[in-house]
């Protein structure tokens, strides 16, 4: 949970885990907030997530990474920034690119939701070589590499 009016991600080594939420994927397209978030039912408002978990990568080359949200969030991958979606907002969308080799590589989205009345929380890519962009598969995620 986050204190009212908080207006950015926040420093998660400074809050208190309040639950551990498991997501099939980040597909949460804009929605009311009376939805709630998955996972996290009548927690509406003023509360941020850090997800981290592993994606293999099929194959060496550059990625292009887009996500989505309400309000705001950070895409990091192998500890680099790729996106900085950051601050109070309506649902935008940023773009990254990362070079990346075949294999396992750690993957970490930070999110908050600010005040009500949208909530919206998605993260697609474009493999290289492709015309059209995705959700990354499921079947690419592992639980995080210690």
């Amino acid at each position: 949970k986050l204190p009212a009016n908080s207006s950015k991600v926040p420093k998660f080594s400074k809050l208190t885990k309040e639950k551990d939420v498991c997501l099939k994927q980040l597909d949460v397209v804009d929605r009311d907030f009376k939805e709630g978030f998955p996972g996290i039912p009548n927690l509406v408002e003023w509360f941020a997530l850090d997800i981290n978990w592993s994606v293999d990568i099929p194959e060496d080359g550059t990625y292009k990474f887009y996500l989505n949200s309400d309000d705001g969030s950070y895409l990091s991958i192998d500890g680099g920034l790729v996106i900085n979606n950051d601050g109070l907002h309506e649902q935008e969308e940023q773009s990254g690119k990362a070079t990346l080799t075949k294999g396992q590589h750690k993957f970490r989205v930070t999110w908050y939701q600010g005040p009500r009345y949208r909530i919206a929380l998605e993260l697609s890519w474009k493999r290289p070589g492709a015309s059209n962009r995705e959700y990354i598969p499921t079947t690419f995620f592992h639980r995080p590499v210690k």
